[in-house]
């Protein structure tokens, strides 16, 4: 799950923002993901097999386009201890709303 999550935040795809429980700062009750972009397999600038570092350093080194669209899929299946986590998808106002929405992306979007 992390390493999805690094995926679409390395991209700029996305900001992450985990709010905790007053009472217990630890224990993180929802989290709001803006989403910046989607990228496109022309805007991913190589074969979409070909693989990219990312920025900060990570565990697994590299990823790739597949890897990407995969990250969408899994990234969000983080839930706390308590069970009672809650996701909240917004499109940033840096989106752009002519953006070419792809097949895969509302696949996800409509789960």
């Amino acid at each position: 799950q992390i390493f999805y999550e690094f995926i679409l935040v390395d991209t700029d795809s996305i900001k992450i923002s985990p709010k905790s429980n007053l009472s217990s700062p630890e224990l993180i009750t929802h989290t709001s993901v803006f989403i910046h972009k989607i990228i496109t397999t022309s805007e991913w600038g190589q074969p979409p097999h070909h693989y990219k570092q990312f920025s900060s350093s990570f565990d697994i080194p590299v990823y790739n386009y597949f890897d990407y669209i995969q990250a969408w899929n899994h990234a969000f299946l983080f839930q706390n201890i308590e069970d009672r986590h809650s996701w909240f998808f917004c499109f940033d106002k840096t989106f752009n709303p002519k953006q070419i929405i792809l097949y895969w992306f509302m696949e996800w979007w409509t789960f």
